[in-house]
């Protein structure tokens, strides 16, 4: 693999710029120059770039030629590139010592009796849908109408898919029953595994090793199918004048969360995680990154909001990294902090609720419970030591306190940061204490009895309390949504593309589609 770029202090003797090449394991590119003089790129359609294939770095070549996963020096070699990478040991920026005081948040010990969240009147709710007849079974075209953004697809792809083929001297109009087919036909070559998608419209006969087993000519011609993908427009906006790697799919990741926001009513409690799009190549991919402990650990990231009863996404952001443009206003609530804004942006829907949200260690950040509790969001969050205890948090304080305990004990220390009342729920286990920071909860037990073997043979049982209860009861609401979508078979496989936008929009579709 080799990069080829030009450089200004490298001219020919006659003043035209040179290209320099180099072995990309040993060539880094520190700064792009302007946009204007960046090389030119071909024509190519979507069938023959599908044809050329993604280029993929050499690292990522490495890893699917292995099998292997990702290695500690894979990450130090993808920390040098334009690579982001969101390692399960770096702690949340908000969490990194500083020299402020962080004493006198936490004084006691003891459940006092009392949850805030009780205490507030909220009662467990199940999740609804808005724009549905009642005890009429919705088909999944119903469904699918109501959770994507209509309107959008309307106004919008279908308006500016039409002026594009228009362009290209297609005469016949693009219909929004013709781009719902189109949609249509993609969720169905996703249902199995193909070469090309081209056997689809085979005028050859398939037999048990060769071919597809269906073919699509009755609902849409090839040719006509080719055209409206190399033809798809995600936005009605014009780039901006500074280089804005996301401009084309801001508007529709907006339209989607507004949708959903206001067609979906989650249950009482949900839980925040991530979720991955796949993308071999960091070169073509605007806010690629690294997340080892995902089963597909490179591409884009999202952090996504799920519902614990239903299992339904109702709200995602796209993790930029490090090509989120610097000329933007900074995110709502950022000035909170970073995850403190990300909390309370994702969360929108749930305010003043007094619903709840379980959180894993990667957004343990005391702060952000405090604000979504002044928003009307209770939350619990797992206390994980990445590098630091998190702020507030002398985890090894609560370890020896537990030191003597018999394993099932639980106890709660008390708190309050700006007015808020706040919690660590802690519970032994036979080889480490988990911990909990919150600001509801009882520690009624819940579920099925526990069995512990010690390391004496001996047995302990117990019933977990009730915020371990919840972690464990729903903490895999988004992992769930995301096996749905991508396992067997995931969308973004199927469609191959080397247009970035176009994935985008396939990961919308398919967390639509587990959603219907």
């Amino acid at each position: 693999m080799c990069i080829v770029v030009r450089h200004t202090d490298y001219k020919s003797d006659n003043g035209e710029d040179i290209e320099l090449h180099g072995v990309k394991q040993w060539f880094r590119i520190t700064k792009e120059g302007p946009v204007d003089q960046f090389f030119a790129v071909g024509g190519e359609d979507e069938e023959e770039q599908q044809a050329t294939g993604e280029r993929m770095p050499q690292i990522v070549e490495q890893i699917l030629q292995t099998g292997r996963g990702i290695r500690e020096e894979d990450l130090q070699q993808l920390r040098g590139t334009t690579a982001g990478v969101d390692d399960d040991n770096e702690p949340a920026p908000e969490n990194v010592p500083d020299n402020i005081a962080t004493n006198n948040v936490f004084d006691s010990w003891g459940y006092g009796g009392i949850c805030p969240r009780r205490m507030s009147g909220a009662v467990n709710q199940n999740p609804s849908l808005k724009g549905l007849t009642q005890n009429v079974k919705p088909t999944f075209e119903k469904l699918f109408l109501l959770l994507f953004p209509f309107e959008f697809l309307k106004d919008v792809i279908l308006t500016q898919t039409n002026r594009r083929m228009m362009d290209e001297q297609e005469t016949v109009v693009l219909t929004i029953g013709e781009l719902l087919r189109y949609i249509g036909l993609w969720f169905y070559m996703s249902s199995m595994t193909f070469d090309s998608r081209r056997d689809f419209w085979s005028s050859e006969n398939s037999t048990m090793f060769e071919g597809c087993p269906v073919r699509l000519n009755e609902w849409m011609s090839r040719r006509r199918f080719e055209a409206i993908t190399r033809a798809l427009q995600l936005t009605d906006g014009n780039a901006p004048t500074y280089q804005d790697k996301f401009w084309e799919v801001r508007a529709i990741l907006t339209a989607w969360n507004d949708n959903m926001k206001d067609k979906f009513t989650p249950g009482w409690i949900s839980c925040l995680d991530e979720s991955m799009s796949k993308w071999l190549n960091e070169y073509t991919c605007p806010g690629f990154m690294c997340v080892p402990r995902k089963p597909w650990p490179l591409g884009n990231e999202y952090h996504t909001i799920a519902c614990g009863i239903s299992g339904v996404l109702y709200s995602l952001e796209l993790v930029e990294g490090k090509d989120e443009p610097q000329q933007r206003p900074r995110k709502e609530f950022e000035g909170l902090g970073k995850t403190v804004g990300l909390l309370l942006r994702l969360t929108r829907s749930l305010w003043g609720t007094g619903k709840a949200i379980v959180l894993d260690s990667g957004f343990c950040v005391l702060k952000g419970l405090v604000e979504l509790r002044k928003k009307g969001v209770f939350a619990a969050a797992l206390i994980k030591k990445r590098r630091y205890w998190p702020k507030y948090i002398d985890g090894d304080g609560i370890r020896n306190h537990f030191q003597d305990k018999p394993v099932g004990s639980v106890d709660v220390l008390n708190g309050e940061l700006d007015t808020v009342k706040v919690f660590v729920h802690a519970m032994k286990e036979p080889d480490y204490t988990m911990m909990l920071m919150s600001t509801y909860g009882t520690t009624n037990e819940m579920g099925v009895e526990q069995r512990r073997i010690l390391a004496d043979n001996s047995r302990a049982t117990f019933r977990y309390p009730e915020l371990v209860y919840n972690h464990f009861q729903y903490r895999d609401a988004v992992d769930s949504h995301n096996s749905s979508r991508m396992y067997p078979l995931a969308l973004e496989e199927t469609w191959k593309t080397t247009r970035w936008p176009l994935r985008v929009f396939q990961f919308l579709l398919a967390v639509t589609e587990v959603n219907c």
